[in-house]
């Protein structure tokens, strides 16, 4: 029996021996796993880069520029796909303009940004009621962002009966007096605050009545700038009049799937988020052509400034408007009043060559006849006597200043549809304001 037993013990030991996992086989299974895990992705990847060349057609061509700062993705994982793949693939595979130029990347990067730009968050004086002959206190919260560049911001406040409005006080970061400067770097993650305060002596104010009802208006004026983008199609005249007489939209002919494009061909101004918007308007169909012997194609560019929805305010000055148009190997566009612009007449565009700008590109300006036009002073006080109100001067000269330029390209690229960019932006100094009311009533002791 013992040695039965023995035996049983024994048998058991060695079976139980036998089915014990050893490490190097929990490894094996690992890898195994791994290897599937792999092979899926690779499948999904693979089955995700055929969608894409399915549903969007073949990715938008840019025409070269010499600009060497590109926007690369910044997280790692796309940056080792951007050092490694091919443009069309990349442009395929990360929807298409991934890998453009930097100014493009920042208007695009602005377009929906709501924090941009100076808002009074809040402004109410200090009590309700005040007696005649005491001094008129406020404060306010501010907040404000900037894009490209550090803004400058002043305040003031105003009523009736005052001969000019009151500088108020800015506290905060970067401030002194009743003027305050915002870092592009101090808002990069959240808008800049201030505290505002005013403080207007009501010595030289009479009141006719018992109690009298006031408005106080805190003014912020800032210096701001829009930016804006305009892409442009452009293929060579002969290939375009070719594809046309088949009856063959030049888009479709090339497979080009761009979300810009209406289904009328055309395609919208790309803006920051500001107080003023950029309208660069092509309203014809596109693709544009070059000139060829049978016709000149010309065309024209509304260049226009428009307040922005969601923005209260108003332009106060127009310190600059700078278009830059493409002047590269494939590609040159010239405004009418250029030398190898050969339409007759004189231009009313209003804007001006003035040097290379960036990259592959020409700078104009507006000239300062049109500035002069723009910058009418709009004050209660300067239209005193005339016949139209602060309000009618403001909608005449500043509400949507608005230039109409004719424009042709002398060259295009020679082979395929492929675009470029028109670039604008405007400097100006805007003007908000935020009303507050008060009640001031009579002393009868009370000598002024």
């Amino acid at each position: 029996m013992n040695k039965f037993g023995r035996a049983v013990i024994a048998q058991g030991y060695e079976s139980r021996t036998s089915d014990t996992k050893t490490p190097s086989y929990y490894v094996k299974i690992f890898f195994w796993i791994l290897g599937y895990i792999l092979i899926g992705i690779l499948i999904l990847f693979i089955g995700f880069i055929i969608f894409r060349a399915f549903a969007t057609g073949e990715s938008s061509v840019a025409i070269t520029h010499i600009e060497t700062s590109i926007q690369e993705p910044k997280n790692l994982f796309l940056s080792m796909f951007y050092k490694n793949l091919p443009n069309n693939w990349y442009n395929l595979i990360f929807k298409g303009d991934a890998m453009q130029l930097a100014y493009e990347t920042e208007v695009e990067t602005n377009e929906q940004n709501r924090d941009l730009g100076v808002r009074i968050t809040k402004f109410s004086p200090t009590k309700n009621v005040y007696l005649e002959g005491e001094p008129l206190v406020f404060s306010g919260i501010i907040q404000a962002k900037g894009v490209a560049d550090s803004m400058v911001l002043e305040a003031y406040c105003d009523t009736d009966g005052l001969e000019v409005p009151v500088e108020g006080r800015i506290l905060g970061n970067n401030a002194d007096g009743n003027r305050a400067v915002v870092l592009k770097e101090q808002t990069i993650i959240n808008p800049a605050v201030f505290n505002v305060q005013c403080e207007i002596s009501t010595a030289g104010i009479t009141l006719e009545k018992p109690k009298e009802g006031r408005k106080v208006d805190l003014i912020i004026v800032y210096e701001f700038s829009t930016r804006a983008t305009q892409k442009v199609y452009f293929i060579n005249s002969g290939t375009y009049n070719s594809l046309i007489s088949q009856g063959k939209d030049p888009f479709d002919y090339y497979s080009i799937r761009d979300p810009q494009l209406g289904s009328d061909r055309r395609l919208r101004t790309k803006s920051t988020s500001a107080p003023l918007a950029i309208i660069l308007g092509i309203d014809v169909p596109q693709p544009l052509t070059d000139s060829s012997s049978s016709s000149s194609n010309f065309y024209q560019l509304t260049a226009g400034l428009e307040p922005n929805v969601g923005w209260t305010g108003n332009l106060e000055r127009l310190e600059s408007f700078e278009l830059q148009l493409p002047n590269v190997n494939d590609l040159n566009v010239v405004l009418e009043g250029e030398s190898d612009y050969s339409a007759l007449g004189s231009s009313s565009c209003g804007f001006e060559y003035v040097s290379s700008g960036d990259d592959g590109f020409k700078l104009y300006k507006l000239n300062d006849q049109k500035l002069a036009e723009i910058n009418k002073d709009c004050s209660k006080r300067s239209l005193k006597g005339l016949a139209f109100s602060e309000s009618d001067c403001i909608d005449l000269f500043k509400t949507r200043p608005s230039f109409l330029c004719n424009f042709k390209a002398t060259h295009v690229p020679q082979s395929g549809l492929q675009y470029d960019t028109f670039r604008a932006e405007a400097r100006y100094v805007y003007k908000i304001t935020k009303p507050a009311a008060i009640e001031i009533r009579k002393r009868p002791d009370y000598v002024g």
